[in-house]
């Protein structure tokens, strides 16, 4: 690593330490109580097991973890949330960097660690923290094994892939990714078409049948669970439920990175140099999102179920916009997302706040 991207990396490792110090002490500050599925979360903690009713065991693996080193307290039971969502973040640090370079690196990790889906979701602990971390693991990774012919990374990404599972089922979409990224790239192509990705699918498997051992032992549960929540016995065909849905993206990854992100598939679709790790990147971002998007139609989906996207968007969405206006576009992305996340922080210490701003029936099931 150069001195300047040594630079890069410091930088981003100070503000990550920052914000995430912040964020700690604004957990173990704030008065809320437990949202219903992190109660039911705590609970499953109480008897680790290979499953759970809705989830794979991962969540309650964490908590179990966290509280056993800081008791029962709400903070205790979130504090994996922050923590979790540094590592990725330093991870997309990682990424960025593969792709672009150390600086596009640094920009692309502040503005993962500040999206307000990333705010918001560090004041809980949900499923989606640990599945973001291993989504991003498996992606540098693979990124790594296109270079690097050494099995190493290959192993690592299937560890990555089989941990994800145990998360949450969506990391199954790291399949259709690698397998598009494969079309789209012959250097994504040696990996997947090869012994190496083979061994990717393999050990994710393993990791993974466990929990398919627990389920087949309680009549499926989870995998019930998952169908229910789809919900296509009750298709809609509704248009209104997917322009909801695609709003919502716009304040998961934020209003100016979402512009970021369209004006990157717009490049991609019409230029024609096409470097092959920016197509990569399109294949680890596009799929999950245009999956869950005929999702919202077919039925309902939630905001959060195209989060995986956003690993591989963020990098794409900071390089398009440090190309426009000067940067000044992405300048305009930190005030915003900051000040959301700003909010969440006056929120989580003093509730009342919500109301203020017209948002406290959003945070009532944690309010008692």
């Amino acid at each position: 690593m150069s001195a300047e991207d040594r630079r890069y990396l410091n930088i981003a490792l100070i503000v990550i330490a920052i914000v995430t110090a912040v964020r700690v002490a604004v957990l173990i500050l704030s008065p809320l109580d437990l949202y219903p599925d992190e109660a039911q979360y705590w609970w499953w903690a109480q008897n680790p097991d290979w499953g759970y009713f809705s989830k794979p065991p991962l969540i309650g693996w964490i908590i179990w973890l966290t509280t056993a080193f800081f008791g029962d307290a709400e903070w205790a039971i979130r504090i994996g949330s922050p923590l979790l969502h540094a590592v990725t973040t330093l991870l997309v640090f990682g990424i960025a960097r593969r792709v672009f370079d150390a600086r596009i690196g640094l920009f692309s990790a502040l503005a993962y660690l500040t999206t307000p889906g990333v705010s918001y979701s560090s004041g809980l602990i949900s499923t989606d923290v640990p599945l973001l971390l291993c989504w991003a693991v498996a992606l540098y990774a693979f990124l790594r094994a296109m270079d690097d012919p050494r099995w190493r990374w290959a192993v690592l990404a299937g560890i990555a892939f089989g941990f994800g599972l145990e998360a949450k089922y969506a990391m199954f979409y790291l399949v259709l990714c690698a397998g598009i990224a494969a079309i789209l790239s012959k250097d994504a192509r040696r990996v997947v078409l090869s012994g190496r990705g083979a061994a990717i699918l393999v050990i994710g498997l393993l990791l993974l049948l466990p929990n398919v051992l627990w389920n087949a032992a309680h009549h499926f549960p989870t995998v019930a669970h998952t169908e229910h929540n789809a919900d296509w016995s009750a298709a809609k065909f509704k248009l209104s439920e997917t322009l909801a849905f695609i709003g919502g993206q716009f304040g998961v990854f934020g209003p100016v990175l979402m512009v970021g992100l369209l004006l990157a598939f717009w490049k991609l679709a019409r230029g024609p140099q096409r470097p092959a790790k920016d197509l990569v990147l399109l294949a680890f971002c596009a799929p999950p999102l245009v999956l869950i998007i005929i999702q919202s139609f077919i039925a309902e989906a939630n905001a959060n179920w195209a989060a995986t996207a956003y690993v591989a968007a963020t990098p794409l969405a900071v390089a398009a916009l440090m190309r426009v206006w000067h940067a000044r576009l992405l300048w305009i992305s930190f005030a915003l997302d900051g000040l959301v996340m700003v909010a969440l922080w006056l929120i989580l210490v003093s509730p009342p706040f919500a109301d203020t701003i017209g948002v406290g029936n959003a945070f009532k099931r944690m309010e008692g």
